[in-house]
């Protein structure tokens, strides 16, 4: 259960919800009571009821992490009610059908014995919110929760109890330790609550919990929010640190002097409890925390405790960046020769990842001068933080600021599409791993730099994009037409399409790219290319012609023959055809002429063709027009069909 909610911390939610493209919730419903002298406020968030689910977690403080090692993934839960996986390095909302209760600061750990996710208690509200405090027990196996809670056995409702799986030879169970609840008016009330921690120890085993506290003493003091996991390399549960009894404000905060801090360490084996700290602390000791992060982390051969909070709630600057490791029964400071470090933080999740052999933290509280919630997610390997997540961002320049332009990046995080009217970065919120984005089209635009798509990773999180005016140009220039008959020809580029009967015909305003085109026919003429085809216009960094294509015409011709049959031998004829005039000797005269219907008139010395004269008609094919002279003499204007021939 998390401490109440400054007023602060209430526009931060709402900002991380907006960045993530959901209402001031991040698809939640807020409620929020009151204000005490300080204006805090109490705010707390119900399950979302309408709107798409994010594609990672919103950030918070009270969650958990687990490996899940059925199922072979870390688990996420707290803070609200929605399940999230890590796996191959993204969040991932796993959705159950049923989900237990919306809970933060609830003991979250993986039974090895019964081979299933552990969750109990929790609650929502502030510090000792005692009408949400959970008393209830749910497994969660091959994507299932189930309610196992039996009130017979169950221990009393809890906030920020302490657990961890005890895998000590002879051991094999969970073990809960601690937690808080209280007694008093409901936090919209406005006097203080008596918080009462306990300093009980129980067992789950076999489904049922089983309250061992008689059973060995020493035990550690009552308390709340400590650490606590199970030290692989040294052979028994590790727990250290928490806060003490006090009171809470009427809004469940809790000051220094309401909720002191402990700093001892104690270990747990074979059912008893022991206090090391005096060993422990021969190289020093984390300074006493309550809510940091603790995690065995099997491949370094250690246990790694981050941050928590020192003192209360409201106690600014005491929130801590600490990293200290626990091996061999005794602490040391990790923090000086790090040479990265998360912010500061308390109340985040974290957990031992084995696929990754790594220890996994997301988001937290970080209350250092004012409350932020951080959104992060971070991975502890070999002695080093590594930060995976980063805000993926575009960026552009060259449009107005009133021109709308898009991003789409898949897979989606927060918005998968992103578009803006004015302003030149889109923020697609805090991701994990690897994304492909796409740069939508602007009309009238190009991208004179950038990519319009690729990939984004934390290695380079921003997208640059320059957008510059389609001004570039494409011309196609013609040869071949008779200028005098001004015969127009035609060009469609793209949807748009221009005719002349001039030499060239030029668009304008175009972007780089490859655009379809096609040549118009024109009669009688044909082309030294085909029709249609593309031309791919590039940039050149000038102005001018990004493109030019030549187009030459060809007049088609066919073959006109009139052969001649009654003159002797060498007799010279004459013959006109369309106002061209020749003569020869032989029995053949030719001419090469387009498609049409043309006039002829042929005549010979003292002879008379027939026909003498008439139309031929010339369409797509050569024509023999056969004559006969008769040598009659005379004057004969006869019309007659001419004969299609290939020669």
């Amino acid at each position: 259960m998390r401490p109440a909610a400054t007023g602060s911390l209430s526009l931060s939610a709402a900002e991380t919800s907006l960045e993530h493209g959901a209402g001031p919730a991040a698809g939640q419903n807020v409620s929020c009571a009151g204000a005490d002298a300080s204006g805090d406020l109490e705010c707390a968030t119900a399950s979302a009821t309408d709107g798409p689910p994010l594609p990672y977690p919103v950030r918070r403080w009270g969650g958990e992490i687990t490996y899940d090692a059925a199922d072979g993934y870390p688990v996420l839960f707290g803070n609200n009610n929605q399940t999230w996986a890590f796996e191959d390095s993204h969040w991932v909302n796993l959705e159950p059908k049923v989900d237990p209760p919306s809970t933060n600061f609830a003991c979250l750990t993986y039974d090895w014995a019964d081979g299933y996710v552990l969750l109990f208690g929790g609650g929502r509200g502030g510090i000792g919110t005692p009408i949400l405090d959970r008393s209830t027990t749910w497994t969660y196996r091959a994507g299932v929760w189930t309610n196992i809670t039996d009130p017979a056995d169950s221990p009393p409702g809890l906030q920020y109890p302490s657990c961890a799986y005890d895998a000590a030879p002879g051991d094999g169970y969970v073990v809960l330790f601690g937690g808080v609840d209280a007694e008093g008016p409901t936090y919209t009330g406005h006097s203080y609550l008596t918080l009462h921690s306990s300093d009980q120890t129980w067992e789950f085993q076999d489904g049922r919990w089983t309250n061992v506290t008689d059973l060995g003493t020493p035990h550690p003091s009552a308390r709340f929010g400590a650490s606590m996991v199970y030290d692989s390399s040294d052979g028994y549960l590790l727990l250290y640190g928490g806060a003490i009894n006090g009171t809470s404000t009427a809004n469940g905060s809790c000051s220094p002097a309401q909720c002191p801090h402990l700093s001892d360490t104690w270990t747990f084996h074979d059912g008893i409890w022991s206090n090391i700290t005096a060993a422990a602390s021969v190289h020093g000791t984390p300074p006493g925390r309550w809510e940091a992060g603790i995690a065995n982390d099997s491949a370094d051969g250690y246990v790694i405790i981050f941050g928590g909070q020192a003192n209360g709630y409201k106690s600014y600057n005491a929130t801590g960046n600490y990293t200290w490791a626990f091996s061999g029964g005794v602490w040391r400071n990790l923090t000086i020769s790090l040479r990265l470090s998360p912010t500061t933080r308390f109340g985040e999740a974290m957990g031992y990842d084995p696929a990754t052999a790594s220890v996994l933290m997301f988001s937290g509280l970080n209350s250092t001068s004012a409350a932020h919630l951080t959104p992060d997610t971070w991975s502890f390997q070999n002695g080093t933080w590594q930060n995976l997540s980063y805000v993926l961002t575009a960026h552009e320049t060259g449009l107005p600021s009133t021109t709308a332009w898009s991003v789409t990046v898949v897979p989606g995080v927060g918005a998968p599409v992103k578009s803006a009217h004015r302003g030149t970065t889109l923020s697609f919120g805090w991701a994990t791993g690897s994304y492909d984005y796409t740069v939508a089209p602007v009309a009238g635009y190009y991208l004179s730099s950038g990519s319009v798509a690729g990939t984004v990773d934390p290695g380079a999180p921003t997208v640059s994009v320059e957008f510059a005016k389609d001004s570039l140009k494409v011309r196609f220039n013609e040869s071949g037409l008779d200028r005098s008959w001004k015969i127009s020809w035609s060009v469609t580029l793209g949807a748009k399409a221009e005719s002349t009967t001039g030499g060239a015909i030029t668009f304008s305003g175009l972007a780089p790219g490859t655009y379809p085109y096609e040549i118009g026919a024109v009669s009688n003429y044909s082309l030294n290319r085909s029709f249609t085809g593309s031309v791919t216009i590039v940039a050149n960094g000038a102005s001018g012609y990004a493109g030019e294509i030549g187009l030459r015409f060809h007049l088609v011709t066919y073959r006109v023959t009139f052969e001649e049959t009654g003159l002797p031998t060498g007799t010279h004829w004459t013959v006109t055809f369309n106002g061209v005039t020749k003569s020869g000797s032989s029995q053949r005269i030719s001419f090469s002429i387009s498609n049409g219907t043309y006039t002829f008139v042929d005549s010979a010395p003292d002879d008379v063709g027939d026909p003498s004269s008439g139309q031929i008609a010339v369409s797509g094919t050569a024509v023999t027009v056969p004559i006969t002279f008769s040598g009659e003499g005379g004057s004969i204007a006869i019309s007659g069909p001419a004969v299609a021939s290939d020669r």
